[in-house]
């Protein structure tokens, strides 16, 4: 069964409220369900949920001065 993509954000906006809440195991067990469901892999899995949750994915980088 394949989620359109519409689908697929959605899913993912509604896991990712609950991704930023949750402790370790239960980020654990999202990320296995999230990509079962999706058929993403689990470190673009994890990046989404980060991403939609509100959270950077990835440090700032600040130049030393120009």
């Amino acid at each position: 069964m394949a989620l359109s993509m519409a689908t697929r954000k959605q899913v993912t906006k509604e896991m990712a409220q609950r991704y930023r809440r949750a402790r370790k195991r239960e980020r654990t067990r999202m990320l296995d369900e999230l990509c079962a469901l999706t058929g993403h892999d689990r470190s673009h899995a994890a990046r989404l949920s980060r991403l939609r949750a509100g959270s950077p994915a990835m440090p700032a980088v600040f130049s030393s001065g120009s």
